[in-house]
């Protein structure tokens, strides 16, 4: 598959100061050795370099010493060399690649660590799917600051299992979820302001009330199948399911643009739905996959096997009858 490059920079806020800037860590002394590079080559004392980056003098060494820059701070670097040699932003950010190590932000309670992502996954975009149909991103404000808040509930525990797996795998984070067992619902709820960004900047999942207006991600919508397939998987398990009577599967989404990516990458992979409907009376789009042919390429490309919903589709599909 051809590689997808996520834009890193987008990760910061005009709004971000002090603690709450969001770093990048390097190899150890991978920092301090470009500085000296710099300095060489643009003959400039570390004083200018810290002032061209807008950064105080005791600021800009501290972080150089501890081998962590303000991601900010890091473009402007970059562009500083970038304007005084003949390389280009995107060859120079190459080579500063293979020698970053994670990403932080905040301090104390509120210190998170996540790897460096720069790339689109497959397991990226599954989360970008489920997010998009059973998630919610908002920030929480109060007198202390912002929190920035990522949630995602679903009736079958083995979904959100899956989920927690994919954001372990993609930025190393390990996330317990709970079960509501009055809602009869699990749930996972998590702070942390990086992925908060990765989801929201990044990827462009709107925060707070978004059931009507998401659409696959267009740096997903551009990329190659693979990636689209692993969107609409995410999606599929969440806001989808097998109809217990019939064995059909179903998706359901308050979204037309969701409902019309959805139908696309599905089309393309050899699953034109038996039956589309525009919004009913709770204003719902619907889509149903009647056809048995159809609903093995489903199981076999988009519903993951640690899926409820795939025991449940292979059940019908090997005549076994009734399933829960």
């Amino acid at each position: 598959m051809k590689e997808v490059r996520l834009d890193l920079f987008k990760l910061h806020d005009e709004n971000d100061g002090g603690k709450g800037r969001i770093k990048i860590i390097s190899d150890e002394n991978f920092y301090r050795n470009f500085l000296r590079e710099l300095r060489f080559k643009l003959g400039l004392r570390n004083k200018d370099i810290a002032k061209k980056i807008n950064m105080s003098y005791f600021d800009f060494m501290k972080n150089v010493q501890g081998n962590k820059i303000p991601i900010n701070s890091l473009e402007k670097l970059i562009e500083l060399y970038a304007n005084f040699t003949e390389n280009s932003k995107q060859i120079i950010y190459e080579v500063f690649e293979d020698n970053l190590k994670s990403i932080v932000c905040g301090s104390g309670k509120a210190f998170s660590t996540i790897n460096y992502v720069d790339c689109l996954t497959e397991d990226l975009c599954r989360i970008a799917g489920a997010m998009v149909t059973d998630g919610c991103l908002y920030i929480d404000r109060d007198e202390r600051g912002c929190s920035y808040v990522v949630e995602l509930s679903d009736y079958y525990e083995s979904n959100v299992k899956l989920f927690c797996g994919w954001i372990n795998n993609v930025f190393g984070v390990k996330l317990g979820y709970k079960h509501h067992k009055l809602k009869r619902y699990f749930e996972v709820r998590f702070k942390n302001k990086i992925i908060f960004r990765y989801l929201n900047k990044i990827l462009g999942i709107p925060h707070g009330n978004k059931s009507k207006i998401v659409s696959m991600p267009s740096i997903i919508k551009d990329a190659d199948v693979n990636y689209k397939r692993a969107f609409v998987s995410g999606a599929l398990i969440f806001d989808g399911g097998v109809i217990f009577k019939s064995g059909y599967y179903q998706f359901a989404s308050q979204s037309s643009s969701l409902m019309r990516d959805i139908e696309f990458v599905l089309s393309e992979s050899g699953i034109n739905p038996d039956y589309l409907e525009s919004q009913d009376k709770k204003l719902v789009y619907r889509l149903l996959i009647r056809d048995k042919e159809k609903l093995k390429i489903l199981l076999q490309h988009f519903i993951p096997k640690e899926s409820s919903k795939y025991i449940q589709l292979k059940s019908h599909l090997e005549g076994i009858g009734k399933f829960s």
